[in-house]
């Protein structure tokens, strides 16, 4: 029965999507097998060699395909401190299969097994980080579409070095390109790569609503792992900077959640930079998305992959996170400082 469903599921994705993005949200956990001499990824802190490796799934006839792809280990600190697996940049080339054949690279973010987020040699602990990660997208969506989309996968990696596996749960994050594509079909909106120099950006050209959606679920998520771009970092971190092609606007799009309070309890003791915005203006948008607290709590009761602790701990920190928004609509206690 379990197998009908997942066929059924795949079957479902293959008439209705042409993208894996596009159905994130299916009910079917896509499981797929990377095979790789996984000692020259462990090796790779600041090497970008391209490892050969072979990417291995079942389609929706149970057809096996195999794909010649090639990794490398990506991120920065993560790069660092993974134990278990580091994260992947995923190449594959003019592949021609259906759940890969749109993209040449992609990045995956793999259960990594950082001693800071539990212990990684209990496997009811291992894969909880990445989830909750995993999870963080799912409700970026829930505040705005105009965010990045993430795909939950479960991956073996055959290790031919040691001629051994390990298998955790991983997700792919949208591409850049692929998100301007996304916008401009369902919204009828055009995004551009932000490119200045120098690269300072003023706050009050970003559009106001993304400049609020952002930083609410920086807020939500218990996020201060970010910063824009500067003289010192033109790129910034943990953010994307797009410009409209209609009205010039700025959008900031946030990624990498890991070392949020969502993911990692009280690992990020950074201060809260503030929200340039009047206090009115500020309140009358808390005030609409008065829905975002149900649908949060929603979101984290419905996904099946947690553990009872994670869940526990996630539904009591939105509730708190929620509780101190109540309380800056008050003015009793200003928990997103504003710059008036």
């Amino acid at each position: 029965m379990e197998y009908l469903l997942g066929f059924f599921s795949t079957l479902l994705v293959s008439l209705t999507t042409t993208s894996i993005f596009e159905a994130s949200e299916i009910n079917h956990l896509q499981e797929i097998q990377i095979t790789a001499d996984f000692s020259l990824i462990h090796q790779q802190n600041n090497s970008t060699t391209r490892i050969p490796a072979q990417l291995s799934y079942k389609d929706s006839l149970g057809k096996n395909i195999i794909l010649p792809i090639h990794i490398r280990a990506r991120g920065f600190s993560r790069k660092q401190r993974c134990q278990q697996m580091k994260p992947l940049r995923i190449y594959l080339g003019e592949n021609k299969d259906f759940l890969f054949s749109k993209y040449k690279k992609l990045k995956l973010v793999s259960h990594c097994g950082d001693s800071r987020f539990g212990n990684p040699k209990d496997p009811s602990e291992l894969n909880q980080p990445v989830l909750r990660e995993y999870l963080t997208y799912q409700l970026a969506q829930i505040v705005s579409p105009m965010n990045y989309r993430a795909h939950l996968l479960k991956v073996t990696y055959q290790d031919t070095s040691q001629n051994s596996e390990q298998s955790g749960y991983a997700f792919l994050i949208e591409p850049r390109w692929h998100l301007q594509n996304r916008i401009k079909k369902e919204h009828r909106f055009s995004l551009k790569k932000w490119r200045e120099d120098p690269p300072l950006v003023d706050m009050s050209d970003v559009e106001p609503e993304n400049l609020m959606n952002f930083y609410i679920f920086q807020h939500l998520i218990g996020n201060k792992d970010w910063r824009l771009p500067n003289k010192y970092d033109v790129n910034g971190m943990n953010l994307h900077v797009y410009r409209s092609k209609k009205n010039e606007w700025l959008y900031l799009l946030p990624y990498d959640f890991d070392l949020s309070n969502f993911v990692a309890p009280e690992i990020n003791k950074k201060p809260v930079p503030c929200l340039p915005v009047s206090r009115n203006v500020f309140i009358k948008y808390l005030k609409e998305k008065s829905e975002l607290k149900k649908q949060f709590l929603r979101k984290i009761e419905n996904f099946e992959y947690l553990n009872d602790q994670s869940r526990k701990r996630l539904h009591s920190f939105i509730k708190d996170r929620f509780y101190e928004i109540d309380q800056q609509i008050q003015g009793k206690r200003p928990v997103i400082p504003l710059c008036e």
